[in-house]
């Protein structure tokens, strides 16, 4: 008879450790979706020159193993002013980093705003997270909003929780799921025109600038662009 052997491993026990040598920032954002950090740096990138802050951002996936979050604890909370994360999936997906961050920031007396990433509320976050709860409600609703604008207002007023000013919290701006991004008003009548349809999470990570080169030359050649967003190709 042939015994099968099974073992159970999780995530954070078949990563490897590793020291992501990020240095204390004015915010440190943290999540697992790429789109979120991309989105976040185009946010800094488009920051006013002398009051951009400094923020580092990593993808969650990058802190699996426990050690990995105990390098970044040690080496990038003491001297950073506030922290976000953007959890999807819930707690169950990052609970040992979750749990430490939030004994590290109330040690130091961190502002930390953990936020759900897939409209799931879970109570455990609110719990980790050191900011009232009406802030973490604004918070999350700016970052499912999404875009530059929300995004940049959910950091801005973070920022503002860890100087200790009490700024009221923007409304989310709507974007719409589908619109016109840019129309020219070129003359089509020789040439006709051309349309660029783009997936609306590129408009809303700020990730427009191929769209706009291949505009710009297409209306340089005389044709007549619209440049539509749109949240499927389907």
């Amino acid at each position: 008879m042939h015994l099968v052997v099974r073992e159970a491993r999780d995530l954070s026990e078949a990563a490897a450790p590793e020291d992501l040598g990020l240095a204390p920032a004015d915010v440190l954002f943290l999540s697992f979706s790429d789109s979120d950090l991309a989105t976040v740096a185009a946010v800094v990138e488009r920051w006013p020159g002398e009051a951009r802050p400094s923020v580092r951002i990593a993808n969650l996936c990058r802190l699996q193993h426990p050690m990995s979050n105990d390098l970044l604890i040690e080496s990038t909370l003491n001297g950073t002013r506030a922290v976000l994360v953007r959890l999807l999936g819930g707690l169950d997906y990052w609970r040992y980093g979750g749990e430490q961050l939030s004994r590290a920031c109330r040690a130091h007396g961190i502002p930390l705003a953990i936020v759900p990433g897939d409209a799931r509320p879970d109570l455990r976050l609110a719990a980790l997270s050191t900011v009232p709860s009406a802030d973490l409600e604004a918070i999350e609703a700016l970052l499912d909003g999404g875009g530059i604008e929300n995004t940049r207002a959910a950091l801005d007023g973070l920022l503002a929780r860890a100087r200790g000013d009490a700024v009221a919290w923007p409304p989310p701006a709507d974007v719409p799921e589908f619109g016109v991004y840019r129309e020219s008003k070129a003359d089509t009548t020789v040439l006709g025109s051309a349309a660029i349809v783009f997936y609306r999470s590129h408009l809303l990570a700020g990730d427009v600038a191929p769209i706009d080169a291949l505009a710009d030359e297409l209306e340089a050649q005389g044709l007549g662009v619209s440049a539509l967003f749109v949240p499927s190709l389907k």
